[in-house]
């Protein structure tokens, strides 16, 4: 009985450690990456766009969104909208790419150089980069070069791909992948403006965005889409709501000290109540709103000089009193700039 006992207890020994063992392998070689995507996407980005949910995305700009249909009718956004559209179609033909891009964060950058861009995510499972490089053999029919996959939707546009570290680079230029992965390129991750847009991220948004309004404004980009109507100089960022009929923004600008916008820094919202005194025939409104005028005009005189004041100063002195301050007064709230039909 005893002879017994100790053979039992050895087999077990040795089930336990042989499991041990498989399973020390196991999580060895399915360790998840301890990088972040950001660790490789390059500084100085005209602007940046994450994900969680990259299919979501897809089904909300491609089927849901009447908004974006219009927009189609522009060839960049047409072309934008597609090329997303081709990337989940991919993605979605092999069921290990699509488990590791589903509910997985995508980083999106744009940079100055010829409109370039980069995508970027972890996979959820390291070790087994070989598997996973065979799956882009495979779904996307092309071999590796130099570890930089090249493939193509159409003829016009190429694109490559490559993996390391257990993270995913995608971009239309072979260039920036080669920036992207120099560890001398100073990467996003450092920049302070970003890691302030990044702990004011909602954690599970569907889509977050983050601008460099500088860098925008002196690129191409601009003539496509000029964002320097919102802001010349400074960034701007916030999480985006995208519904059938609107696409909403929630978040911060902060624009540069010699921006105009830097006027209505610390300003209050205030209500619209002033619809009900307005013509019936507007196609065009632009409503500024304000807390305090006075302040208002402070910093717009530390970002140009005022070259009213000698004629308030001469108001003043005819009047008696302040009536520059008075004016301040009864100008707080808004100022409307309108145009009708007629």
């Amino acid at each position: 009985m005893n002879l017994f006992k100790k053979i039992i207890f050895y087999v077990f020994l040795t089930v336990g450690i042989a499991a041990g063992t498989l399973a020390y392998f196991y999580l060895k070689n399915s360790k998840k990456s301890t990088l972040s995507a950001l660790t490789f996407l390059p500084d100085n980005c005209l602007l940046y766009i994450k994900t969680t949910n990259f299919f979501e995305l897809n089904k909300k700009i491609n089927s849901q969104s009447l908004i974006v249909d219009k927009l189609k009718f522009f060839g960049d956004i047409n072309q934008f909208c597609n090329t997303l559209n081709s990337f989940d179609s991919l993605f979605s033909t092999n069921n290990n790419l699509k488990e590791i891009i589903n509910n997985n964060s995508i980083h999106f950058a744009l940079y100055n150089n010829s409109l370039s861009w980069i995508a970027a995510f972890n996979i959820k499972t390291s070790g087994n980069n070989n598997l996973i490089k065979k799956e882009f053999e495979k779904t996307f029919k092309t071999k590796t070069h130099s570890n930089i996959y090249q493939f193509s939707f159409s003829k016009k546009n190429n694109y490559y791909l490559t993996l390391k570290s257990g993270i995913v680079l995608i971009s239309n230029s072979n260039n920036m992948i080669d920036i992207a992965l120099n560890d001398k390129t100073i990467k996003i991750e450092k920049n302070k403006e970003f890691l302030n847009f990044q702990s004011n991220l909602k954690e599970n948004n569907l889509v977050s965005v983050f601008v460099n309004h500088t860098n925008y404004l002196n690129s191409s980009a601009s003539n496509k889409l000029n964002l320097s109507l919102i802001c010349n100089k400074g960034i701007s960022y916030g999480n985006i709501d995208i519904e059938p009929s609107q696409i909403k923004i929630n978040g911060s600008l902060i624009p540069d000290s010699n921006d105009v916008n830097f006027a209505f820094i610390e300003q209050e919202p205030q209500n619209l109540n002033f619809m009900d005194v307005l013509p019936s025939n507007i196609n065009y409104m632009e409503v500024f709103g304000f807390s305090s005028f006075e302040n208002l005009n402070d910093k717009r005189n530390f970002i140009k000089p005022n070259s009213n004041s000698n004629y308030w100063k001469k108001i003043n002195d005819s009047a008696l009193y302040n009536l520059e301050k008075e004016f301040y007064n009864n100008a707080t709230n808004y100022l409307v700039n309108f145009e009708t039909e007629t």
